[in-house]
């Protein structure tokens, strides 16, 4: 507990100033990554950042297609309660060549619902914001990096429409549809060993248009642990097989 205190602190402390005095209804999660080789190759991670924590999970169906699951929560601090609860599911395809060259690229679609309680002071007058909403979020993402057994190298990139169903403005319900095409690019960057990696993550959110009405988090920065469980069986059979 003491660990994630002092890393909860030190995000808070380093982005504080960026974030503090906003009450977001739309908190990113970290970006899912997969690294898989095979058919029967699985990965899971969790993380804690700025956004939250995020356990993550992917499985490869085939010999070049997957799905992936996020499941991302809260994080608080004493003058910034941002809570939210976010679910996303995904189906792509990623390479199988036997080069440290890795590119996937999936489909998917999330659901999220968040609550932004900012209370801040401002020349000595006392300030409370508070926002909630439900939202719908469809996405496209890209991946491209370098593997290998002991380092994950690369960038990742997120398009999503995030399209609220419903939402509560400084206390005001937003009648009228509230929606923003939103570009997530993130660099991310693992090592350690083949089963489990030390993982980091660094990115961006912003909307495709101006005048955006609802708050959102515009930074993500967090770090976690990676583990890799390769189905060596079919591996094997698969690098035998090609040419």
């Amino acid at each position: 507990m003491k660990r994630q205190t002092y890393l909860r602190a030190s995000l808070i402390l380093l982005l504080g100033p960026l974030v503090l005095g906003c009450a977001p209804v739309y908190i990113p999660s970290a970006p899912n990554v997969p690294q898989l080789e095979a058919q029967g190759d699985w990965q899971a991670s969790a993380y804690m950042g700025t956004n939250g924590i995020d356990l993550q999970g992917s499985y490869a169906v085939t010999s070049n297609t997957a799905v992936m699951g996020t499941l991302s929560g809260p994080i608080a601090s004493e003058n910034n309660d941002n809570r939210h609860l976010y679910l996303e599911g995904a189906y792509g395809v990623f390479n199988r060549s036997p080069s440290r060259l890795r590119m996937s690229a999936f489909g998917g679609l999330g659901w999220g619902v968040a609550r932004g309680d900012a209370s801040y002071t401002v020349n000595g007058t006392p300030y409370n914001r508070v926002s909630q909403g439900i939202y719908w979020k469809p996405f496209l993402q890209g991946n491209i990096g370098l593997h290998t057994d002991v380092l994950d190298f690369g960038l990742s990139t997120r398009t999503a429409l995030v399209a609220f169903q419903y939402a509560e403005l400084d206390g005001q319900t937003v009648d009228q549809p509230l929606a923003s095409l939103m570009v997530e690019p993130n660099l991310y960057l693992a090592f350690g060993w083949r089963v489990v990696k030390v993982a980091f993550y660094g990115g961006l959110s912003w909307p495709l248009q101006d005048g955006l009405a609802f708050e959102y988090n515009p930074f993500m920065l967090g770090l976690g642990l990676q583990f890799n469980l390769p189905n060596r069986g079919k591996s094997a059979a698969n690098s035998e097989g090609m040419p």
